[in-house]
């Protein structure tokens, strides 16, 4: 176990210093792009970006798709101390992950109530709910009141034009992909369902495209109900397996940033009239898109008309 610790460690550095040639290599050769610092969750590797978790894997897909940044993600604590650098807080509920020091947080939440948060972040432009917010505020840390998961934005910079299903789709929680799925099968089958993995696709607009081909979405994952909810597809929240208490903290922030109070459906005791009802009276949520779009932490391409998206909007 201590061996496998120390090649664990040697493994990380070595990937530490790998990235800071990478910095300086572009630097010199791709002076364009503003080079970030991302400390998320995402896999880091010497190897090509290679896909995990579709919600996370958009703190790198979306920010380069939309603006003029070049994403490196890395273990911040071993950069920091190589090298005194700036990182961002992105997608996710990873506020409680890392040491804030040094940090700028734009949309990023908060997974659970009850953990510690080490470091006092150096900005933070927003984050994902007042849940969030009220954490931070509880532990000393300023926090302004504005909300918003980047991933609200997508429909802004990426516009699918699928042609609908006429089938509903269900989106599991990556842990819940490779769990007994007898009543998931159960319900796919009774319902005609398409299944959305956040963790099988090829191009991350993949996914996109499958949510907005159907006519609504039943989701475990967080990402699929915020994607649902931004594109306008009528989405509701459940549950196929227990998870643990601080669960639907994240859930929760998140629905409250957009004006609406949801409950988790369990579908270990088959409330399926329950989904066919909130379905059936769903309306989408209050999303602020302008002051999300003013917030914006890197600079938008210019192949994108924010300014018309507002007047419109």
């Amino acid at each position: 176990m201590l061996y496998e610790k120390l090649i664990w460690k040697i493994k990380e550095y070595i990937y530490c210093v790998f990235i800071l040639c990478c910095v300086v290599f572009y630097s010199f050769f791709d002076k364009k792009k503003q080079l970030v610092f991302c400390e998320c969750y995402m896999c880091h590797s010497i190897k090509p970006f290679k896909h995990h978790n579709w919600g996370d894997d958009l703190n790198k897909y979306f920010f380069e798709f939309a603006s003029d940044v070049k994403i490196f993600n890395a273990p911040f604590s071993k950069i920091k101390s190589l090298i005194n650098i700036t990182s961002y807080s992105l997608i996710g509920s990873i506020i409680t992950f890392y040491n804030l020091d040094n940090k700028i947080i734009y949309g990023s939440g908060i997974k659970s109530p009850l953990s510690r948060i080490y470091g006092i972040p150096k900005k933070i432009v927003s984050v994902r709910g007042p849940k969030t917010r009220e954490v931070l505020i509880k532990k000393g840390i300023d926090c302004p009141e504005k909300y918003g998961d980047p991933a609200l934005l997508l429909p802004i910079f990426y516009n699918p034009k699928p042609q609908k299903t006429g089938k509903g789709g269900l989106i599991l929680n990556i842990g819940t992909e490779d769990k007994d799925k007898t009543l998931i099968n159960q319900i796919v089958k009774k319902y005609d369902l398409n299944i959305i993995s956040m963790i099988n696709y090829s191009n991350w607009t993949d996914v996109i495209d499958q949510i907005c081909a159907c006519d609504y979405i039943i989701s475990e994952s967080l990402h699929g109900l915020i994607v649902s909810e931004t594109y306008g597809i009528p989405n509701v929240w459940v549950e196929f397996i227990s998870h643990p208490d601080y669960w639907n903290f994240k859930f929760e922030d998140f629905f409250e940033s957009i004006g609406k109070k949801e409950k988790i459906i369990k579908i270990q005791n088959e409330n399926l009239k329950e989904i066919e009802q909130k379905i059936g009276n769903w309306k989408k949520g209050e999303i602020n898109y302008s002051q999300m779009l003013d917030l914006f932490p890197f600079k938008i391409k210019k192949d994108f008309d924010i300014q018309l998206y507002k007047i419109n909007n």
